[in-house]
């Protein structure tokens, strides 16, 4: 769902967002914006997190995303729901 250029995710220069095969966004220019992005679509187009890993997303959304935006003063994915 979330794909990059480069060789590592800490190298890359774009970064790129699909939804069942469909680029969403093909231009995304820093990590942490994909990320944002990513985590968003889960609940722009109703995506259930997958069961096995469930539980790991659902802690890097609330605990270390949105409290990586909320030091950058951004708004975190909690705020739009």
């Amino acid at each position: 769902m979330c794909a990059l250029t480069g060789r590592c995710v800490l190298t890359a220069q774009r970064f790129m967002l699909s939804v069942d095969g469909v680029v969403v966004n093909g231009n995304i220019s820093s990590m942490s914006a994909a990320l944002k992005m990513w985590f968003s679509a889960y609940y722009i187009f109703g995506i259930v997190y997958p069961s096995d890993i469930a539980a790991s997303l659902e802690f890097i959304h609330r605990y270390i995303l949105d409290k990586f935006c909320s030091l950058l003063h951004l708004p975190t994915v909690q705020t739009y729901k």
